[in-house]
């Protein structure tokens, strides 16, 4: 008995009977050649056996006289296999049974020893039977263990035929080499190879076996796997790959091959594939991952790479997309990248749909190149289109979360088509999904946007009519595709220049254009027309936050299309930054059609005619100054909800003591102080969809716990009963800061109310400390507002937002609280003109009401008001600031507001208007605020 047995020509990793056929492992098997048997189903028959005879096609095995006894056997023999077989060619193999060993009793298992690397069985499928090349192909993989390994079909070359499909069920790389395969049906019709690969677990062959696919080709242009069956597919993923044996090991690759769909032409293969998936719970691949790289992918009639949502993992790069319906469609759930692709999206034939579309979430869009042919592709879908929608097992996510980084959205030339975009948020009225979430956030940023342009042949014009007629030897044979009557276009750089500008187009021919233009030229050459009404981007639903920033926008009218709408009373809060802007030639441009509706950020470009919207502290200048909170100065006035106690007469920013500390009661949650916002007056009521920008002073006091830090501040439709815009959560220290929020989606006629949270809603101890709170259209400084409706300063000059203002005031302190009065007559009022004190004026601030009377009113005048109760301690005059407000008439915009006399009594207030008398009847206001 030795530990080393004499060599076997060939090892058998599966399970034969006694006799069986000659041919095994790729050998054809000779009297007395010696195998070994390792993969029996019943393992104690496993061993080494010999050729006792031959029957051709068959042989009748026996076990070898140097094993078949139990004394043959001790635990640890080694046998060796020679160079012969397509698997396990010189390997060594060694028994691992515990001793003592019983033959036919105790299971033999042989474990193959490694000496370095391990090598996967090999399988040459041309070596393999079969009718065709799917058949050897199908073959090679059955004759792999379960365990998998390598199917090598390089020996197959040319133009093959696969007619039926061919099942992975077990771990397994497929070597192409320089051949063709197409899918067809069999000749006569009986089977079709649809999918050519089926891909799908078989835990009845192979028990939980991984099915992992890879598949690699020579290079794109000699490898091709081609499908020419109408809905057919070259792959298709079926099964719960979740079961099998090392859960989170799942893979799907191919790379370096020819994918081709089979469109050709005018003519479509309706509906091909070259990736299908299943929607979950038909396919369960969340823990794989799916790897297309290197491949040129072109042709198919359907959505090339359909990524459904059981599938969580993938990788598309560095392929190149030519003239598919749709490139790649990626469901909910579905977290990968999809980087330095090319995309020539042209559907040999109408009807092509998006380049790419995503339901979200986490989609990295890095580094492609998107463009759409001009000579086939006629429709306006977008490059990417986002979607919202939500999965049926109740998880709401949106068609979002998706970066878009740093990729080239390709100039189409004579593409003019005003609804074609190149990046799309779908609306909630578009297409069946669930569109109850929204669609974001979507980062967007870096990338370069190339408008539509076309060349100029030639301009003439007669009795008006200007005719263009564009080239057809670039591209197109129908270069106008897009325009229609009532289009506007943007010409540049014709000679003579009379013929530039922006036109309505009055006809179209699938060469040329007409407009009407007064003009005593009646020819022209050169130049470009490009579209004036096409836009970059298109946001139809309400995102979080998109940020759309440091990206270059070349030849576009407009860049972005912000039409979103609230949905469960959320707005963006997005921003547009540091982007550049290319206009057309002798055109202008704007950023957004509805002056950016949800953008909380806006940075516009040089040269931009839009304002700026930012929540910074910056100087800003306006030109006049607005509160419209109500009592701004009366914190300890306004609605207190839950056991929240506010105290005046904290010491402010500036020195006064003007702020107001708010207690938490202890025994409620979501305690909130909250003021009405009048969005009516003062003279003209703010539209649906104004931007408000929220602004003041907080801290936490000196010695107090940061229970109350978090402070959450929001605005509320009292109409609606929903958050008008966000609900911001702003983060305090024990200094005192500025904050600015900028809110969006005021509708017109609601009611609003400004709500303060100190504590976020859980909290039932703490303190905090505000000062100037004040809700304004204008990104401005600080008005106070004593008052129950918008405090307007339309005083002429300017006012910015600087500290520095404030930093000499300090509010004066009274014994008493009564009201001032009106001391005197007031001039410049006319016949029965009078002046009188707005209600809730005090000795430190007010408005006072002018009236003109029904004739005799002048441009200037003066109104002096009178303190009540005792001087001012020390007897000396205080400093009043004046400025003017409208009241049921609008001040003229040269009108002025000065103090004109001061005592520790009284005070004179002049007004000018610079110009027209003041109108008989109407009612003019002077905001005052006394300091000491």
């Amino acid at each position: 008995m030795s530990a080393w047995k004499e060599p076997v020509r060939i090892c058998i990793p599966t399970n034969i009977n006694a006799t069986t056929s000659q041919v095994q492992n790729g050998v054809t098997l000779a009297l007395d050649d010696r195998v070994l048997l390792v993969g029996q189903s019943h393992a104690p028959q496993n061993g080494i056996y010999y050729v006792q005879s031959v029957s051709a096609p068959n042989v009748t095995l026996a076990r070898a006289l140097d094993a078949d006894a139990s004394g043959d056997f001790t635990p640890g023999m080694s046998v060796c296999v020679g160079p012969e077989g397509a698997l396990y060619a010189n390997t060594e193999w060694v028994l691992t049974a515990t001793g003592p060993i019983t033959l036919g009793t105790t299971s033999l298992t042989f474990k193959q020893r490694m000496f370095g690397p391990a090598r996967a069985p090999t399988v040459h499928a041309s070596e393999q039977p079969g009718a065709n090349a799917g058949e050897q192909i199908r073959n090679a993989i059955l004759a792999l263990p379960c365990t998998g390994g390598v199917v090598d079909a390089r020996g197959i070359t040319g133009d093959v035929e696969v007619t039926a499909p061919i099942v992975v069920d077990r771990p397994v790389t497929l070597l192409i080499g320089a051949a063709t395969y197409t899918a067809k049906e069999s000749t006569p019709p009986a089977t079709a190879a649809n999918p050519m690969f089926d891909i799908q677990p078989n835990t009845t062959v192979c028990g939980a076996s991984r099915p992992n696919f890879a598949v690699v080709g020579l290079d794109p242009y000699a490898s091709t796997f081609k499908t020419t069956l109408e809905d057919g597919a070259l792959f298709e993923l079926s099964g719960d790959f979740t079961n099998t044996v090392g859960r989170g090991r799942e893979y799907f690759a191919v790379e370096q091959m020819t994918l081709d769909g089979g469109s050709s032409g005018s003519t479509v293969v309706s509906g091909s594939m070259m990736l299908k998936t299943h929607p979950y719970p038909t396919l369960d691949f969340q823990d794989g991952l799916i790897r297309i790289e290197h491949n040129t992918i072109q042709n198919f009639g359907g959505t090339a790479v359909h990524i459904d949502d059981s599938v969580y993992v993938y990788r598309i790069n560095g392929n190149q997309f030519k003239s598919n319906a749709a490139s790649i469609h990626i469901g909910l759930f579905a977290d990968g990248s999809i980087k330095e692709n090319w995309f020539w999206q042209a559907l040999h034939g109408p009807g092509s749909g998006p380049t790419l579309t995503v339901l979200g979430p986490a989609v990295r869009v890095v580094n492609n190149y998107f463009l759409r042919a001009p000579i086939y592709d006629t429709v306006a879908e977008p490059d990417i289109l986002l979607i919202p929608s939500h999965d049926k097992r109740g998880n709401r996510q949106a068609g979002g979360y998706a970066w878009i980084l740093d990729n080239r959205f390709a100039s189409e030339r004579e593409n003019f088509n005003k609804a074609r975009v190149r990046i799309k948020v779908r609306g909630r009225s578009e297409g069946a999904e669930d569109l109850t979430t929204v669609g974001g956030p979507l980062m967007v940023r870096g990338n370069l946007f190339l408008g539509n342009a076309a060349p100029i042949v030639s301009v003439s014009a007669s009795s008006n009519v200007v005719t263009v007629t564009l080239d057809t030897t670039t591209f197109s044979s129908v270069p106008t595709q897009g325009l229609a009557v009532g289009d506007r276009v943007t010409i540049t750089d014709v000679t003579p220049a009379e013929f530039n500008g922006e036109f309505t187009i009055t006809a179209v021919t699938p060469t040329t254009f007409q407009y009407a233009l007064a003009t005593t030229a009646t020819s022209g050459t050169g130049g470009a027309v490009s579209s004036a009404e096409t836009f970059a981007i298109e946001l139809d639903n309400p995102g979080f936050m998109h940020d759309i920033s440091q990206n270059i926008f070349a030849n576009y009218a407009t860049l972005i299309k912000d039409a979103q709408s609230r949905v469960d009373g959320s707005y963006g809060g997005s921003i547009f930054a540091n982007n550049h802007v290319i206009p057309p030639r002798g055109g202008g441009y704007r950023e957004f059609v509805n002056e950016g509706r949800e953008f909380s950020v806006v940075r516009p470009s040089a040269g931009s005619a839009l304002e700026p919207v930012d929540g910074e502290a910056r100087q800003v200048e306006t030109r006049y100054l607005i509160n419209r909170l109500h009592k701004s100065e009366q914190l300890d006035e306004w609605t207190k909800n839950g056991s929240i106690v506010v105290a005046s007469g904290e010491a402010d920013p500036f020195g006064a003591a003007r702020a107001f500390k708010v207690t938490l009661g202890g025994t409620t949650s979501s305690q909130s102080i909250a003021s009405v916002v009048d969005i009516v007056n003062p003279s003209s009521a703010l539209p649906t969809g104004a931007r408000l920008f929220i602004t003041f002073w907080a801290r936490i006091p000196a010695g107090s716990t940061a229970d109350a830090a978090t402070m959450v501040v929001s605005m509320r439709d009292l109409t609606d009963a929903t958050t008008a815009g966000d609900m911001f959560t702003v983060n305090l220290g024990n200094p005192w800061k500025k904050y600015k929020l900028v809110t969006n989606g005021i509708i017109a006629g609601h009611t609003y109310r400004l709500h303060f949270y100190p504590g976020y809603f859980d909290r039932l101890q703490g303190e905090v400390t505000l000062f100037g709170p004040q809700v304004s259209e204008l990104d401005a400084d600080y008005l106070p507002n004593p008052g129950t409706q918008s405090a307007y300063d339309k005083t002429a000059g300017s006012r910015f937002e600087q500290a520095a203002i404030f930093t000499a005031i300090k509010t004066s302190r009274r014994a008493d609280t009564s009201a001032p009065s009106i001391q005197g007559t007031p001039s410049g009022l006319g016949t029965g003109g009078s002046a009188a004190l707005v209600a809730g004026s005090t000795q430190v601030s007010g408005t006072i009401e002018l009236t003109a009377g029904s004739a005799g009113a002048s441009s200037a005048g003066s109104v002096t008001v009178a303190f009540v109760g005792s001087d001012y301690a020390t007897g000396n005059a205080p400093v009043v600031i004046a400025t003017l407000a409208d009241g049921n008439q609008a001040w003229a915009g040269t009108a002025q507001a000065r103090l004109s006399a001061s005592s520790s009594t009284d005070f004179t207030v002049a007004w000018s208007t610079n110009g027209a008398a003041l109108a008989a009847g109407k009612k003019y206001r002077i905001n005052y605020h006394v300091l000491a």
